[in-house]
């Protein structure tokens, strides 16, 4: 066995040919991530962040939190699924069929290996990646045990309820069957929790308001709890229920609706094309469907802004406001 030192210069290039992507781009960045989870099968996030930045360190060094940010990226365009634990699973492929003609893949299996089982490249754009679409393509995602999904069935659109009052019914009938005792997240100290306020001209988490229900705090570990109780103060002095991330965007929606600070979208057109600003905590399948009828277009005031047809405004505002109370400003 011969060892040869490598330079910056060729490790880019090696990498480049592995990835399939420039390993210091955000495509590389995620075929990356992608890679070293579908290898393995499953592994600990945080085993897998230091595993790859790692990896990288002889071409790049790659900012902690800008591997984590692609991480989140996939994990929330499904590509990786995050499982209680804070361990990653790799994922099957799925192909969803749009009406431009071009078709979104979700898997992690890295773009090489993808590429060559479809017989063409797909075309990504940081943690998204879309082929060209026709139907012989059904016969190639199969063959590597994936499937092809309508864009509701790929959002799971179906199997989430709309964010309105009977959701909130839904979270105080869990509260009065499965509630866990006050204080019983602060066995290893005081929790910082801080309860949202839907109202006002921004919403957001705010220390003190002891009649807030849905509740939010970082953990001594790092991770994250959101929780609903009655509104008679913390859950570390009140009974509270366990949420799961989706379930707790879903409850700032309802919980907006009910106060009647209904969340907003703020729409400009240019030309055929339009940029519609929304608030950047959409739970994951209105997100997952969205992101199929529109693409990511940055930041503004701190909302997450969407470019897609002018076509199709209505059609996405429509859905938006029957499921989360969504309505557009000035209507």
């Amino acid at each position: 066995m011969t060892l040869s030192l490598l330079t910056t210069t060729a490790a880019i290039d090696q990498l480049q040919r592995r990835l399939g992507a420039t390993p210091e781009t955000p495509e590389g960045l995620c075929a990356a991530l992608r890679a070293e989870v579908h290898a393995r099968g499953h592994a600990p996030r945080a085993v897998t962040l230091d595993r790859v930045r790692r990896l990288l360190r002889p071409a790049c060094d790659i900012d902690e939190e800008r591997l984590a940010a692609s991480c989140d990226a996939l994990e929330r365009e499904g590509d990786l699924i995050l499982a209680p634990g804070g361990v990653l699973w790799a994922t099957p492929p799925r192909a969803v069929p749009l009406l431009n003609g071009s078709a979104r893949l979700f898997t992690s299996l890295p773009t090489p290996a993808l590429a060559t089982a479809l017989g063409r490249a797909p075309v990504a754009q940081g943690a998204a990646r879309r082929v060209e679409w026709d139907t012989r393509l059904e016969g190639a995602i199969t063959a590597i045990g994936g499937r092809v999904v309508s864009p509701e069935t790929w959002a799971g659109l179906h199997r989430a309820p709309p964010a309105d009052g009977a959701f909130l019914s839904h979270l105080d009938e869990r509260l009065v069957w499965e509630s866990c005792p006050p204080g019983s997240l602060e066995r290893d100290g005081p929790l910082d929790w801080r309860g949202w306020a839907p109202e006002g001209v921004r919403p957001g988490w705010r220390r003190g308001l002891s009649d807030a229900r849905l509740w939010w705090a970082k953990t001594s570990f790092g991770g994250h709890r959101r929780v609903w109780t009655a509104g008679g103060g913390s859950p570390a002095t009140a009974p509270f229920v366990d949420l799961s991330s989706d379930d707790a965007d879903r409850a700032r929606f309802a919980l907006s609706r009910l106060t009647s600070a209904t969340a907003t979208a703020v729409v400009e057109h240019v030309g055929d094309s339009a940029l519609v600003e929304l608030p950047k905590w959409l739970p994951r399948p209105e997100y997952r469907w969205l992101s199929l009828q529109a693409e990511a277009a940055g930041e503004r005031a701190g909302n997450a802004c969407w470019r897609l047809p002018s076509a199709a405004v209505d059609h996405v505002l429509q859905l938006l406001a029957n499921r989360l109370g969504v309505l557009e400003r000035g209507r």
